[in-house]
């Protein structure tokens, strides 16, 4: 009659991943929101491409980690 393990050393990393699992529900529509409320300054400055671009990258990335999953790696760490 012991403590489920999982719980004993890694419920750090399981708060971890569902703080970045949700946050990316909030992250996505702010950036489209601040990206329309600067429209002008992102036309106008080649640098605010690279960071769109790499925000788009990155969660192109994790979408596609989370649905090609072969190790069951995702599911693994989030159960």
């Amino acid at each position: 009659m012991l403590d489920d393990p999982k719980w004993l050393g890694s419920w750090g990393f399981d708060c971890v991943g569902w703080l970045l699992l949700v946050s990316i529900l909030w992250a996505i529509p702010m950036m489209i929101v601040f990206t329309l409320w600067n429209w002008r300054m992102v036309f106008d400055d080649k640098r605010y491409w690279v960071r769109i671009g790499a925000f788009v990258v990155g969660v192109l990335v994790l979408k596609s980690l989370q649905y090609y999953d072969p190790a069951h790696v995702w599911a693994w760490f989030l159960d």
